[in-house]
Order: structure tokens, then C-alpha cells, then sequence
């Protein structure tokens, strides 16, 4: 709240030169700030009438301290990892976790459990003693855009490799896929970790190549493609024979029913889809208006193609992979063109 409007006067009688800008006396004393000392003034990217003023006391780290977690009130283990993941993605840099049951069988599978969740927490290490572990992050600041892009890489050649898994039931290349959804949990993961830390710390953490307007976006982008890959991973686990709740397993009869003329047809749909969204990726990394109106024409395609694909009799988890890439890149296209079914 603005309690009084202060007095801005230019020190130079030519009008040119510094300004000098008096501040309330009370706030430069809850920060100890004495005459001649110097401050940091910032625009706000959000609202450009505003001044931001940072003290010269801060230092530019990302250690946002550590959290301490009771493993008592955590009766399960999906409870137990939402809560290791929260504190990870609030930006806390140590997580301990207190009050372990020393128990044999309880120990190793909550051991089990961190270290693999561990695996998705981008440079954790994890330590222990009798009662306790405890998951510590080096964390650097790293550009959310190009996080994002490595993200977008990834998904992009799982939902490429996913349509020649599915069609000649390469159970190698399903395992293939399955690892990479580590890798793209792991991006996911650190973007939204980095964002909470720019937004906490802005003046230290914001990166050159990134606005704090862009955040929801760069949200809702990585979250969309994170739903790509868990896509992708689910029909390379069907077909693997790892029992999910959403889907059955694909036998090897499956796709051999299928007719030539089908295989062809579903490679040209997978083909179309992903140069689509490579042109949907760029037009939102360009912001290209135009190009986003030109490709919202083909929405009612893409419609098309799920329901082609259903004729087919292809397995419930290639069609959910057809859906998220449509949902994908009608979401990139949004982004650039309010509207783009108008143009």
C-alpha cells in the first residue's frame, strides 16, 4: 500500500543527470540503510509504471533453506513422495525427511522409493542415517526455455518412436521409451522447480532469454508435452506387458492383423502429426501469429484422425497418444493467436 507519494528532484540544475528519489525513513531502517547508500532500481516488466527498489544486502543464490518432513504423518508411500516432490518443487534446496521406522522391510521400501524418485530430481543426492534421509539439490539457475527445449526434444522423438513400437511390437525400442520418460519427468520437473525459484527471487534468478510474464505459458507448455511423453510411455508399457489402470496390454496379434494399407495409413498420420507440431513448436517459440492461423485450419483434421484410427481397431493407448499431440498443438497455437479458428 502507498502511504504517501515522495518527492523525485534531479540533482543537476541542467536538467540532465541523476535523479535523487527520497524513500520513507522507516524502510531504510528495517534494512540499515544509511545516507550514500545504493540500492537497485528495476522496471516491472508487468507493470511498467511501477519502480521495483532491491538493497544491495541480497546475494544471488538459490538456497531457499531446508524443509523437515515427519515420515509418521505420512501413511503412505504416494503421500510420502507428493510430499518429497512439493518441497522439491517449491525450490527447497535440502529435504529431510524425520522419524523413519527403523523397522527392516518399512526401511528398504521407503529407501526404494526416494531413490527412485531421486532419479527425477535434477542433481539430488540422497544421505541417511538411523532415523532420517535427507535429499539435497545443487541447483544452478538454468534458462527455462532452454529446459523447455530439451523437454520438447525428448517428447518429440518418444511420440515419433512410439508408432514404429506399436506397429512392429519392438519390445527393445518400448524400453527405450520407457527410460526416456524418466528423462522427461526430469525436465518437467526442473522447469517448474526453476520457475518457483525465478518468481521467489526474480532480480537474482531471471535469466536473459526469459520474462516473468512468460511463466504460466512455459507452466502450461511443459505440463502439456510431460503429458505427451506419459502418453507415449503408455503404450510402450502396454506393449512391454506392465499392467496399468488405464490400459490393457498389447499382445503381438494386434498389430500383425492390421492390413498393409492400415500400417501405411497410420505412419502417414504419425509423419503428418509430428512435422505438425514441430511447425505448432516454432510458431509458439517465434510467436508467429499468421502461421498459427494458417495451421488452426487444420483442427477439424486432426479431429479425424483419432476416429480413422479407432476404425482401424488400434489399442486404446495409441489413440490417448493421437489425442494428446492434437491437444498439444492446439495449445502451442493458442498461445500465439487468442482465437486461432478466427483469422
Amino acid at each position: 500500500m502507498v502511504v504517501e507519494t515522495r518527492r523525485l528532484s534531479n540533482t543537476r540544475k541542467s536538467g540532465t543527470g541523476s535523479f535523487i528519489l527520497n524513500v520513507p525513513k522507516e524502510w531504510c531502517n528495517t534494512h540499515k540503510l544509511q545516507p550514500g547508500s545504493e540500492v537497485q532500481l528495476y522496471i516491472d516488466e508487468l507493470a511498467p509504471g511501477t519502480i521495483l527498489i532491491q538493497t544491495g544486502q541480497s546475494t544471488a543464490t538459490t538456497n531457499l533453506a531446508e524443509i523437515n518432513l515427519d515420515d509418521r504423518e505420512h501413511k503412505t508411500r504416494q503421500a510420502r513422495r507428493r510430499a518429497i516432490l512439493g518441497g522439491y518443487l517449491e525450490g527447497y534446496n535440502a529435504i529431510r525427511l524425520g522419524h523413519v521406522s527403523r523397522k527392516s522391510k518399512e526401511r528398504l521400501d521407503i529407501r526404494e522409493d526416494i531413490m527412485n524418485l531421486s532419479q527425477k530430481l535434477d542433481g539430488c543426492s540422497v544421505s541417511e542415517d538411523s532415523t532420517s534421509f535427507e535429499l539435497t539439490m545443487v541447483t544452478t539457475v538454468k534458462s527455462p526455455l532452454e529446459l523447455l527445449e530439451r523437454l520438447y526434444n525428448t517428447t518429440r522423438e518418444m511420440f515419433s518412436d512410439v508408432f514404429r513400437a506399436y506397429l512392429e511390437f519392438e519390445e527393445d525400442l518400448s524400453k527405450d521409451i520407457v527410460q526416456r520418460d524418466d528423462g522427461a519427468d526430469k525436465l518437467y520437473f526442473a522447469i517448474v522447480r526453476m520457475l518457483k525459484i525465478i518468481l521467489k527471487q526474480p532480480f537474482q534468478t531471471s535469466t536473459s532469454d526469459f520474462k516473468l510474464e512468460d511463466v504460466l505459458d512455459y507452466r502450461m507448455v511443459s505440463s502439456q508435452l510431460e503429458n505427451l511423453a506419459d502418453a507415449a510411455e503408455y503404450v510402450a508399457q502396454a506393449i512391454l506387458g506392465i499392467n496399468n489402470e488405464d490400459h490393457q496390454n498389447i499382445s503381438s496379434d494386434e498389430s500383425s492383423q492390421l492390413t498393409k494399407k492400415q500400417r501405411n495409413r497410420i505412419t502417414a498420420i504419425a509423419d503428418v502429426l509430428s512435422d505438425t507440431l514441430d511447425e505448432a513448436y516454432t510458431a509458439y517459440r517465434e510467436n508467429d501469429e499468421p502461421t498459427a492461423v494458417r495451421m488452426a485450419q487444420r483442427r477439424n483434421e486432426m479431429e479425424e484422425y483419432h476416429r480413422e484410427l479407432a476404425e482401424f481397431g488400434v489399442h486404446s493407448s495409441l489413440l490417448h497418444v493421437i489425442d494428446e499431440a492434437k491437444e498439444t498443438i492446439v495449445d502451442l497455437l493458442e498461445l500465439v493467436h487468442a482465437d486461432p479458428e478466427v483469422s
